[in-house]
């Protein structure tokens, strides 16, 4: 939270993965395609994320960060985009 400055409970969470799905449109490599995943969210207007602490809506970031990696890891490719209407 960018108000309170403490972190969600989600934030500390530690999961094992075997795969990564990636989106490849519009990208040109798969390096690409990895720094656009692992990329900062910005959470803000109408996608601000909800406080337990301060009991409202702010602005916040999201991010995935990658502590360890298994033996093998799948990359999906992802090559369609759902837009709903």
């Amino acid at each position: 939270c960018s108000t309170c400055g403490k972190d969600s409970a989600a934030s500390s969470k530690i999961e094992d993965f075997y795969e990564l799905e990636l989106n490849i449109k519009d990208f040109k490599n798969l390096n690409e395609s990895l720094d656009d995943y692992l990329s900062t969210e910005e959470l803000s207007g109408e996608n601000q994320y909800f406080c337990e602490s301060c009991g409202c809506r702010v602005d916040a970031t999201r991010c995935i960060k990658l502590q360890t990696l298994p033996v093998v890891l799948n990359f999906q490719l992802k090559r369609y985009v759902f837009l709903p209407k």
